[in-house]
């Protein structure tokens, strides 16, 4: 079965995941939506071989809980920073909200110099665990004087470009700007306009929020 039929099925059974997911008092997740077929191509392929995006930024100053505060700011403004993937049971996968949704924040103090490269390589090596989450984590290289935020996250939810926006949501929101929080955004087949037609009229199996 390919992944356009399997999205229709995950769509046509949509509420039915929702309400089997939140009838259960002990798991507190939420149906999101399903991945696009682009969104599952990036997602088959992490499986065998990492290919999550990293980003690096230089900043003067900032305590440590003055960055955890921005991140979790930052969390708050885009859904898919607190989602895992999960699968029904035909194995279509859908993005669900975490148990605890939260940003994995690793913090290494006075280690600074080259170490940033070390640790970016690093980053860039270790797979994200999309199935039990979160599907972005930072590492904040911290001194008295500057820090180094690295940020990486799942293909399925970012590329390189769309990091550097959800970086400078992060460095303003530490600058003490407000941030606004968005909707979750439709797949790539609804961006592009691949599924502006009724199904019936384009022919194409598209997901749905």
């Amino acid at each position: 079965m390919n992944a356009l039929t399997r999205h229709r099925d995950l769509s046509e059974s949509g509420s039915m995941i929702l309400e089997t997911v939140l009838s259960d008092a002990s798991q507190a997740q939420a149906f999101l939506r399903p991945l696009g077929s682009f969104e599952e191509l990036l997602w088959q392929m992490d499986k065998r071989s990492p290919l999550h995006a990293t980003l690096a930024a230089h900043v003067d100053g900032s305590a440590i809980e003055e960055w955890r505060s921005a991140l979790d700011q930052t969390r708050q403004r885009h859904p898919l920073w607190s989602a895992v993937i999960a699968q029904t049971e035909d194995g279509a996968p859908f993005f669900q909200t975490m148990h605890h949704p939260g940003v994995a924040l690793r913090v290494l103090e006075d280690e600074f110099a080259q170490a940033w490269e070390r640790e970016v390589a690093r980053e860039l090596s270790l797979r994200i665990d999309a199935e039990n989450g979160p599907l972005i984590r930072a590492v904040l290289m911290h001194t008295d004087s500057s820090s180094m935020l690295i940020l990486s996250a799942h293909h399925s939810i970012c590329d390189g470009m769309s990091l550097a926006f959800a970086m400078r949501d992060v460095l303003q929101a530490l600058s003490g700007s407000k941030l606004n929080k968005l909707s979750l955004h439709s797949s790539q087949e609804h961006m592009i306009g691949i599924c502006s037609e009724p199904r019936a009229q384009s022919g194409v199996d598209c997901d749905r929020k």
